[in-house]
């Protein structure tokens, strides 16, 4: 798909400010989120008015009780055993959870939570990161990391508390640059040799790089959604937070693992914005991919985060985890940038390999970090392939500026330090014809002989 000008038949331009949705609900849009904050200050973003639990705990008497008393609603979709509930107009996601884990404290009831591409970015007006590696409790500080046990980012505090506000707005923060000097690389078309890269984020635009990327659909005969973003042909249109951001990592790993079947899948909208559903919705095509393609060697890179209510992980992505495991799929994920020890999910769930960033000979502030983080990759300053032409885009302070892009950005975060290890993946599965990426994992990132970085893992430069 293409976002071209209404000219001799082509499509209209796509406005990246407009959102994707299904049909059946409304779309997800950066102001649309609620965030759910701890007295401590720990924020969870999250749809409003929808909670999920499972439908064996639903089914019990004293949970069921409590659902029909608050005029609670099936939304008739169930994904992996776990229903998405609906709360009636006005109701309210902690009090519903709060009387359901009173009335039944072992049942696992949550809320529907929101994942954001992990590029780095503030939100508009938005201070310092509170968390940082550079000091006392981080991974440059001996004993620190990792540990979340009185540390300074309270990765301990179990505050029960919740005060509500709306999510904050971010900007796109990639910076334009010339062209540099490895401009022209390919990709192999798909084989059947080949292992395969999944990655599930803002869609990838063909007419970025025409001709030099071959890609592969993750559902049989549907396309992935382009990318959001302008031909360049009308001047000045307003950037989203992150169009651009998956078209830039099929980019760079067309670079990184021109030996790797890429595969780009929209589940991201153009602000980098993603409910829990949609994501599971994405994987579960992931596991059907790999069940097609079986033995073909598949990993999955997450280039998006979310920060759970409670610190763990929901019973929805757990089970799609599970599925994923089942089929041998590799999970890469983004740790995210807020320079925190708190467990940013999917990262931080077991078996995923959470990646870390790195720069040039330094640790940047903003990168997660914690006993949850396995590897590490650069991730800063990272160029790659972006749109061409000239683009709103708000600064920091929420003032608009133009600015011309002409193919090529620099972009930083965890974003990119995944894909990295991904492609480092695929080189040694295609190195050594190992049939299962797991193999690559245990050699190149669980082996102890390697070398580690306090909270970040080990150090993944290359294969």
């Amino acid at each position: 798909m293409s976002n071209t000008e209404n000219t001799g038949g082509s499509p209209a331009p796509k406005d990246p400010t407009t959102d994707r949705g299904r049909d059946d609900k409304p779309p997800l849009r950066q102001s649309s989120g609620t965030v759910i904050r701890r007295a401590s200050g720990r924020a969870t973003q999250v749809v409003p008015g929808q909670i999920q639990i499972a439908e064996a705990d639903l089914a019990k008497p004293e949970v069921s009780a409590v659902v029909e008393t608050l005029g609670i609603r099936s939304t008739g979709k169930t994904r992996f055993g776990v229903q998405t509930l609906q709360l009636p107009p006005g109701g309210s996601i902690e009090s519903a959870i709060d009387a359901i884990r009173e009335a039944a404290p072992t049942v696992r009831v949550t809320p529907v939570h929101v994942f954001r591409g992990s590029q780095r970015g503030r939100a508009v007006g938005e201070e310092t990161y509170v968390g940082s590696p550079g000091y006392i409790g981080g991974p440059g500080y001996i004993g620190g990391a990792g540990s979340c046990g009185g540390d300074p980012c309270g990765c301990d505090d179990a505050a029960e508390s919740f005060e509500v506000e709306d999510a904050p707005r971010r900007m796109n923060s990639a910076q334009p640059v010339a062209a540099p000097s490895f401009a022209g690389h390919k990709s192999n078309p798909p084989a059947a040799n080949q292992p395969v890269i999944i990655v599930l984020d803002t869609g990838w635009n063909e007419r970025v790089n025409p001709g030099e990327v071959s890609v592969d659909e993750l559902i049989a005969g549907q396309p992935c959604d382009a990318d959001d973003a302008d031909d360049g042909t009308v001047a000045y249109r307003e950037l989203g937070a992150q169009a651009g951001h998956g078209t830039f990592i099929v980019e760079l790993l067309c670079r990184l693992a021109p030996e790797a079947t890429l595969v780009p899948h929209r589940v991201l909208n153009c602000d980098g914005l993603c409910d829990e559903p949609d994501l599971i919705d994405a994987i579960e095509h992931v596991v059907e991919y790999a069940k097609r393609h079986n033995p073909t060697p598949v990993i999955l890179s997450l280039s998006l985060s979310s920060y759970f209510e409670d610190d763990e992980i929901t019973p929805l992505l757990e089970a799609a985890l599970a599925a994923l495991d089942a089929q041998n799929v590799v999970v890469v994920a983004a740790a995210g940038n807020d320079g925190s020890c708190r467990p940013a999910f999917p990262a931080a769930a077991p078996g995923v390999v959470g990646v870390g960033a790195v720069g040039r000979g330094e640790i940047p502030g903003w990168t997660n970090w914690g006993k949850w983080v396995r590897a590490c990759a650069p991730g800063v300053d990272i160029v790659s392939r972006f749109f061409t032409g000239q683009f709103a885009v708000d600064d920091d302070m929420g003032v608009e500026r133009k600015t011309r892009y002409n193919g090529w950005a620099q972009w930083s975060g965890t974003s990119f330090a995944a894909p990295f290890v991904a492609a480092v993946l695929a080189r040694i599965v295609k190195r050594t014809g190992a049939g299962d990426a797991r193999a690559a994992v245990a050699g190149i990132i669980d082996d102890e002989s390697l070398a580690t970085i306090p909270g970040l893992g080990t150090v993944v430069n290359g294969g």
